[in-house]
């Protein structure tokens, strides 16, 4: 826990640092430490600053994104996931997990499976991360939101299958809350 808080204490100066380098990564780390502050507003602005810095880093579109969406700016969020996907070397598997997820606060849960449905769950598993754990916890919160708790059950279940011990006991703890 010290650890945590002595490294976000820390975040603000590095990025600083980084940004006196023109390093675009100092929009990524400052816009993150301010949202662990709980200042959205001011990440997005950090994240507006960073993509007119350099506005081929999908990265920083996807994380502008993802903050208008947590602030409930859909189309704005939209946009930025546009862009995102545009850039080179995009990873459009987590640009449309996050359109998953905007697509399911906003009641568009066609729309969340769709942008899932763009990638293959043995794929996403071979990547060495997490991802294909969060894209089963994005489908099966969209087809909550369709009203199918038999399909977000079962998907989960499939996911808890391959889930390494960690996030297997996310899962169960979370999709307990949410089915039963």
């Amino acid at each position: 826990m010290a650890r945590a808080r002595a490294d976000a204490d820390a975040a603000p100066a590095a990025a600083e640092e980084l940004r006196a380098q023109r390093n675009t990564a100092a929009f990524e780390i400052g816009a993150l430490a301010h949202l662990r502050a709980g200042r959205a507003e001011e990440a997005l602005q950090m994240l507006e600053e960073g993509v007119e810095h350099g506005p081929d880093v999908w990265l920083l579109w996807q994380l502008l994104g993802n903050v208008h969406s947590d602030l409930g700016r859909a189309e704005d969020a939209r946009a930025a996931y546009d862009r995102a996907a545009g850039c080179t070397e995009a990873d459009l598997a987590s640009i449309d997990l996050n359109r998953s997820i905007l697509a399911t606060r906003d009641g568009r849960g066609e729309d969340a499976l769709a942008a899932l449905a763009r990638h293959d769950d043995a794929a996403l598993r071979s990547r060495g991360d997490d991802i294909w754990v969060r894209y089963a916890w994005s489908e099966a919160c969209a087809l909550l939101a369709l009203h199918r708790p038999d399909e977000a059950r079962a998907r989960l279940e499939r996911a808890l299958e391959h889930a390494p011990e960690q996030p297997a006991d996310h899962l169960a703890t979370h999709a307990e809350a949410q089915l039963d």
